[in-house]
């Protein structure tokens, strides 16, 4: 039935056998996805007769058996899977017709090791601040990051990358997969310090059919799916030319209508609105999660933080307004504290640089920048930590030391179960040695989506149980902060 149909369309078949058939039907396939970037190229190929007679060209040197073409080079994966590059030789390549060479690759591997390779070939900058890498993720399809070998050279070339200058928009579409999040939000902890890290999300309700892409001006674009119904990317088409990358970018450009931004992000003049979402979402019920380099905030007694912001040179009204959002923070914690899980991550060398240099890590959000505290404002700070891990069981610290969190040093955020995750990226200047100053601060983001959120609880669980046992264990950090306390109260007297 088939083999009458194109006849009926007037295409000539060299004989009815099925090999035939497939052959000719993978002509009009792939005739089509190149016909569609030249209809775009030049509106006079948009005839449909000319389009016509160029496949039924296609159609007769198809219908020989492969093995006498002989100008198809056909080479080899080292898994057996085929890889074909489309030359002047190939009866698909018409230069004066055809604006790529296609190159086609086969097998879940050499899919993610050119994906990969696409784009560590990245410029060493772009040629203008239009220039950006695009990349579009299906959480259903990828198995990127389910490796971790892949994970790793991934963060490593998305850094790269973006310390060259780069921006890249990432656009992820989410179907419940929660492991490509949480390789997300692992890579998400160093590359939002570099800046220019754009990432949109759809999530599994939204109807849109995304499939991967990467692409890098200049250098290619690389568009992937699954040939079968494993859901596994097996197959690409890796365009080589200017008009086909910007062609496949801005037809991705759309799905971005559909799609959030991930980070909400808030301008350093915005600090108090960002503190207040903070404040609000640690009000809502449930377990909270924390890493912010150095001591957390809600360990400042009430009395301690008003004396500290009489300390800055601020309004009278606007030490009220911070002085509010402290006081509802501690109100949360005490409400919460004997249902929920608080849970935080300090590195020891923040709080070694209070107790030895008076200085806190806190960033300027809470207007402790600069803040010079006195010996016994400092044993007063430790005192109250002593005796909150003394009395609510359900509130532990980790007391780790720098060099065994490298990946999560130069972010601070914190996650509130159902809530929100509150993310603050330090620019890299100010990260080198034990220099905890904050104020140069380089991003202040909120995520609200449910499943980006659980992947950060997640993620900080696996951050949480690779930490050595003695360094989470309460006893043992409150027996040296009473030593210190002890050191300090010898200098006071």
């Amino acid at each position: 039935k088939m083999t009458n149909t194109l006849k009926e369309y007037g295409f000539k078949m060299a004989d009815n056998d099925s090999k035939n058939l497939q052959n000719a039907l993978r002509a009009y396939l792939f005739e089509a996805q190149g016909y569609s970037i030249e209809v775009l190229a030049n509106n006079s190929i948009s005839d449909k007769e000319k389009f016509q007679s160029k496949v039924k060209d296609l159609v007769k040197p198809l219908s020989m058996p492969p093995d006498t073409a002989g100008n198809e080079r056909l080479q080899k994966n080292a898994d057996g899977s085929n890889v074909i590059e489309l030359t002047e030789l190939n009866p698909f390549f018409d230069p004066k017709r055809d604006s790529d060479k296609i190159k086609i690759i086969r097998g879940n591997k050499d899919v993610l090791d050119s994906a990969l390779a696409l784009l560590q070939s990245a410029p060493s900058k772009p040629n203008s601040n239009d220039d950006i890498i695009l990349i579009a993720l299906n959480s259903s399809t990828n198995k990127l990051f389910d490796y971790r070998e892949y994970g790793a050279k991934w963060k490593h070339a998305i850094l790269t990358v973006l310390s060259r200058g780069w921006t890249i928009v990432l656009l992820v579409k989410s179907n419940s997969d929660r492991n490509i999040i949480v390789r997300l939000v692992e890579i998400l902890q160093s590359a939002l310090v570099m800046g220019k890290l754009r990432i949109y999300y759809c999530n599994r309700n939204d109807t849109l059919a995304v499939n991967e892409l990467f692409a890098v001006p200049e250098r290619g674009a690389l568009y992937c799916f699954s040939s079968k119904l494993t859901n596994q990317l097996d197959s690409a088409f890796l365009f080589r030319s200017k008009l086909s990358i910007r062609i496949l970018s801005e037809h991705y450009c759309q799905f971005f209508s559909s799609a959030r931004p991930l980070l909400r992000e808030y301008p350093s003049c915005a600090k108090a609105e960002f503190q207040l979402k903070i404040t609000e979402s640690e009000e809502n019920l449930g377990n909270r999660y924390y890493f912010n380099g150095g001591i957390s905030a809600i360990t400042i007694p009430m009395s301690l933080y008003e004396k500290y912001l009489k300390m800055k040179k601020i309004s009278k009204q606007e030490a009220l307004l911070w002085l509010d959002y402290h006081r509802r923070r501690l109100t949360a914690f005490e409400t919460q504290i004997q249902y929920y899980k608080y849970k935080d991550i300090w590195l020891k060398e923040a709080v070694e640089m209070l107790i030895h240099k008076k200085k806190y890590s806190f960033s300027n959000d809470y207007i402790l920048e600069n803040c010079i505290p006195d010996n016994e404002d400092i044993v007063c700070h430790l005192e109250n930590i002593v005796n909150m891990l003394e009395l609510y069981e359900n509130y532990e610290v980790a007391l780790v030391g720098r060099n065994d969190c490298k990946d999560a040093c130069g972010i601070c955020w914190m996650v509130k179960e159902n809530s929100g995750a509150f993310i603050k990226a330090i620019k890299t200047s100010t990260q080198k040695g034990t220099n905890f100053d904050f104020s140069d601060s380089g991003v202040n983001a909120q995520i609200a989506e449910k499943e980006v959120i659980s992947a950060f609880e997640e993620y900080f669980k696996n951050v949480w149980n690779e930490i050595k046992f003695y360094e989470k264990q309460n006893g043992k950090l409150v027996k040296w902060l009473k030593i210190q306390i002890a050191s300090l109260k010898k200098k006071v007297m």
